[in-house]
């Protein structure tokens, strides 16, 4: 099971030529190869001559697969966010497989010496390991050459090595058949796990997918995975910036880039009328009275943060290599635009009290009256003025508002709309949200400030 799904993880088995399964039975194509799996030096067939195959030229030599060195697996805390940045792969066996000859309904298999060639790294692999077990992970896919023993292969198929795929994969030269795939599905994984580490294995558990299992080995901003089939995975540490551009600020060009079918941003909005900008497609617009279809702007809602799928494609959603931090000035809520306040933290937008300070001292000989003003204190011993500070914006209820002027301590509105709230300081802030608060902005490593 840890062969085939460690292949699975790097797209390496298209099943152009047909997968075995861990069990090594075919899926129904008659002489096919299947997955690259772990193998071993034990047990596997000679590549040194062959019945049926074609004799070795002069000067050729038998095939021999590559090696490198032993990978070391020194466990650490794997916690974070990784993504890909080198593949190596000491393939040590490709499976075929045939229907027997001998036996109906029974599958022969035969592991031959293989490697693989300049694997290709996925365009994007993503994988993230949350505190408590949880994870996500977003992997796409890869094409991939590997070589293996063609008098070990063709032997057993019976055909030559120019058939083991479909026309022009495979080459031979000399003992070397070469086969090149291409990955069948461009995404292969994009969904939550589970994960957890025994000693020095990682065991990746994605739903509704069989565990995948690798020894690991953290060094630095490093994340190292051996699976069964001898690939090795290089992660590199990364962080999010998770903010997607608002769609009306994205240019055309950009405006559906990472986006899904079900969510984000889209090129053509309905104009016109009252009501039009409830229709999304251009057909749900022509049917309505007053309104037009304006295919010059990007609208939609993009939704909140960002999924991994649209890191490094959707505009706003990025993976730089060092922590990004929140920096700026901060400006208060009462001072922030009535369009910006509800997406700036801290901040809402509905009915409040409107004015500058409230001076609480303007009231004398009344102490009694003091605390019907939000921020104001009682007289203090021996004073006949009331005590405190305040603002007209701490006043959260119609009556305090309205005490201020009727007290003496200055003019207070209750107003329908104002922004109002506490504006934490832009260092405060989280990534996430640092580019909706007004004055504030994202720090990305190598920035100058």
């Amino acid at each position: 099971m840890q062969r085939r799904w460690a292949a699975h993880w790097l797209a390496l088995c298209a099943c152009a030529i047909g997968c075995s399964d861990s069990e090594g039975h075919d899926d129904g194509a008659g002489g096919s190869a299947g997955s690259i799996g772990a193998g071993g030096g034990s047990g596997l067939p000679s590549s040194r001559g062959g019945a049926g195959s074609e004799p070795l030229a002069p000067g050729c030599e038998p095939f021999e697969a590559a090696t490198r060195a032993p990978f070391d697996a020194c466990a650490g805390e794997p916690f974070g966010l990784w993504r890909i940045s080198d593949l190596e792969w000491e393939a040590r066996a490709v499976t075929f497989t045939r229907p027997s000859p001998a036996f109906i309904g029974r599958t022969d298999v035969i592991d031959c010496p293989a490697s693989v060639l300049d694997p290709q790294l996925p365009e994007q692999l993503i994988l993230e390991l949350a505190d408590g077990g949880s994870g996500r992970m977003y992997r796409t896919a890869a094409g991939h050459t590997h070589q293996y023993a063609d008098s070990c292969a063709t032997p057993f198929l019976g055909k030559p090595c120019e058939q083991h795929a479909e026309p022009g994969q495979c080459s031979r030269n000399c003992d070397a058949c070469t086969c090149r795939f291409s990955p069948m599905l461009r995404v292969e994984a994009n969904g939550d796990l589970e994960w957890q580490v025994v000693d020095s294995v990682l065991t990746l558990s994605p739903e509704l997918n069989p565990d995948q299992v690798f020894d690991y080995c953290v060094n630095g901003d490093q994340l190292r995975l051996l699976d069964a089939s001898g690939a090795t995975l290089t992660l590199t540490r990364a962080f999010a910036i998770s903010n997607p551009t608002r769609c009306e600020d994205r240019t055309l060009e950009t405006c559906e880039l990472g986006e899904g079918p079900n969510r984000g941003c889209r090129v053509g909005a309905c104009v016109g009328a009252a009501g039009c900008d409830g229709a999304s497609r251009e057909e749900d617009c022509a049917n309505r009275q007053g309104c037009a279809w304006d295919d010059s702007v990007c609208a939609g809602d993009p939704g909140p943060g960002c999924d991994l799928g649209q890191l490094d494609l959707t505009p706003g959603c990025e993976l730089v290599d060092a922590q990004p931090r929140c920096v700026g000035t901060r400006t208060p809520c009462h001072d922030v635009p009535a369009e910006a306040c509800e997406a700036s933290d801290g901040c809402s937008f509905g009915p409040g009290c409107d004015g500058g300070a409230v001076d609480c001292g303007a009231l004398s000989g009344a102490c009694s009256l003091c605390d019907q003003v939000m921020g104001c204190t009682e007289c203090s011993s021996g004073m006949s003025t009331c005590g405190g500070a305040a603002t007209c914006l701490d006043q959260s209820t119609q009556p305090a508002c309205e005490a201020v002027e009727s007290l003496g301590m200055g003019r207070c509105q209750w107003v329908d709309a104002i922004c109002r709230g506490a504006a934490r300081p832009c260092e405060e802030l989280g990534v996430d949200v640092c580019a909706d608060a007004v004055g504030c902005h994202v720090e990305r490593p190598g920035d100058d400030g």
